[in-house]
């Protein structure tokens, strides 16, 4: 998952125009003219089936993600426990091990 995370988050960076990879690589798709590893690029950034749940959980709770003017912070321990308590959704601690690694690549990514 971290993985098809990490190309997800590479996919969706914007360049020095505000166009993201992805928007670029969907463009040349239209058009017909995206050879086969931008193909794969573009298309092998699949979350597991099985991962989907906890990739939603990460998207919702990282739109609490504040910003220090130089880039996105780190989604804090408290963000998370209070989003958790705040929805009544229990978050097993393998859970949080996950979103957290999923921030940090996340955070790596957009660097």
């Amino acid at each position: 998952m971290i993985a098809a995370a990490e190309r997800r988050f590479a996919l969706d960076r914007r360049d020095e125009k505000g166009f993201s990879v992805r928007q670029h690589l969907e463009s040349l798709e239209k058009r017909g003219k995206l050879t086969a590893a931008q193909q794969a690029e573009l298309h092998g950034a699949q979350i597991p089936e099985e991962t989907l749940d906890i990739w939603d959980l990460f998207n919702e709770i990282a739109q609490t993600r504040g910003s220090s003017g130089f880039g996105p912070l780190p989604i804090s321990a408290l963000e998370i426990k209070a989003w958790s308590e705040l929805k009544q959704f229990p978050i097993s601690p393998w859970e949080f091990d996950l979103l957290r690694r999923l921030d940090q690549a996340y955070l790596q990514a957009n660097a």
